[in-house]
C-alpha cells in the first residue's frame, strides 16, 4: 500500500512540475553522488528533495522581502528529511569534567573595548575546510581544528592534524562522543598525528597512532562560563575555540547571519569558532568553521548571531586547549 502511495504522489507530483523538477533533481544527484537502493528509495527521496526545495524557496522569498537575515539554499542534505539528518549526523555534545589539567582563564584577557572584528583565517590559524561525509564524526573535526589553531598561534606551524586518530583510538564514529573527551584523549595518548599520516576514512579502525608521527600534544584545557558571549569573544583573541551548536535547523543554511528564534540552546553538534564581526545589514555574528565540506553554507563556514541571547547554544559549551 505504502508503495502504491509513493508511486501515485511521485507521478503526480513530476506531472505538477514537469521536466524542469525533473531536471534540477537529476543534477541534484549527479553534484553529490547520490544513487539509492530500490525505485521506492528513489521516489522517496525525490519527493523529500521538492519538499525541501519549496521550504527553501518560501523561506527565501522572506529573506528577499528584508523578513530573514539568512538565506537558504540546496546542498548535499537536500535529499534528507529533517529528522534523518538529526539523526544521521547529530548528536549530544557538551563539555564534560574530569580532563586533568583543567585552567581558568586568565583574568587579564579582559581587553576593554574588544577589537570590531577577529578573524584568524587571515593569521594562518585555520586549515582548510573538511568533511566529515555521512558520519557523526563533528566532535573529532573539532577537536583537530581547535588544536592545530593554538598550536600553530603558539609554535608558528600550521599543519591539519588527524581526525581518524581520534575515532580509532578514542571511541569510534558511532556518535555518543564529545570534542572535550577527544582532546583530552591527545593528552593521554601523548599527541596526534598529521592528517597526511592518518588519512581520514570515517568508521572507526584498529587504533594505528605513531609517536613518529605526532604534530602536536595537549597538557590541559581552559573551559569557559556557559553562556556568557562576552567571556567568548574575549577568549578567541587568543585563538580559535571549540563549540557546540544546536544544528538542526541550519540544515539548509547558505549565506549570511543565522538568526533563528525556534533554534534550541541544546546543543548536538561541534564546530570551531575561528572568529567574530558586524554585518551592517544583519547585525554581530560568530564566524563558525563547519566540517560539512565547502559546498554548504559559506564555503564552509557559517555567520552565527552573536549578543542574541545564545543563539542556538553557542556560548553553552566552549573551551580551549593548552597546548
Amino acid at each position: 500500500m505504502q508503495s502504491q502511495v509513493l508511486i501515485f504522489l511521485f507521478c503526480l507530483l513530476t506531472t505538477v512540475r514537469g521536466a524542469a523538477a525533473w531536471s534540477e533533481w537529476n543534477a541534484f544527484k549527479e553534484r553529490h553522488n547520490k544513487s539509492y537502493q530500490s525505485a521506492d528509495e528513489h521516489r522517496l527521496r525525490f519527493l523529500i528533495f521538492m519538499d525541501n526545495k519549496l521550504r527553501i524557496a518560501e523561506h527565501n522569498k522572506r529573506w528577499a522581502r528584508g523578513q530573514e537575515s539568512h538565506q537558504l539554499g540546496i546542498n548535499q542534505f537536500a535529499d534528507l528529511s529533517s529528522r534523518e539528518f538529526r539523526e544521521r549526523l547529530l548528536h549530544s555534545e557538551q563539555v564534560s569534567q574530569g580532563f586533568g589539567d583543567v585552567y581558568l582563564m586568565p583574568s587579564e584577557v579582559e581587553i576593554e573595548p574588544l577589537p570590531e572584528t577577529v578573524d584568524w583565517r587571515t593569521r594562518n590559524a585555520v586549515t582548510a575546510v573538511k568533511s566529515q561525509g555521512d558520519f557523526p564524526t563533528c566532535w573529532s573535526f573539532a577537536a583537530t581544528g581547535v588544536v592545530e589553531g593554538r598550536h600553530a598561534i603558539k609554535y608558528g606551524h600550521l599543519q591539519s592534524l588527524s581526525e581518524q586518530n581520534l575515532i580509532d583510538c578514542c571511541l569510534g564514529s558511532e556518535g555518543g562522543y564529545n570534542t572535550w573527551r577527544a582532546v583530552q584523549c591527545i593528552r593521554t595518548l601523548g599527541g596526534i598525528d598529521t592528517e597526511a599520516s592518518y588519512p581520514y576514512q570515517g568508521p572507526a579502525g584498529p587504533c594505528s597512532y605513531r609517536p613518529s608521527a605526532r604534530a602536536a600534544r595537549v597538557f590541559g584545557a581552559v573551559p569557559l562560563p556557559q553562556g556568557n558571549e562576552r567571556t567568548m569573544a574575549q577568549a578567541l583573541l587568543s585563538g580559535p575555540l571549540a563549540v557546540s551548536i544546536n544544528a538542526a535547523t541550519i540544515q539548509f543554511y547558505r549565506s549570511g547571519v543565522f538568526r533563528d528564534s525556534s533554534c534550541s540552546r541544546s546543543v548536538n553538534h561541534a564546530v570551531l569558532a575561528v572568529g567574530y564581526g558586524t554585518d551592517p545589514s544583519y547585525g554581530d555574528y560568530w564566524l563558525i568553521k563547519n566540517s560539512w565540506g565547502t559546498g554548504w553554507g559559506e564555503s564552509g563556514y557559517i555567520r552565527m548571531a552573536r549578543n542574541s541571547d545564545n543563539q542556538c547554544g553557542v556560548a553553552s559549551s566552549v573551551f580551549y586547549p593548552i597546548v
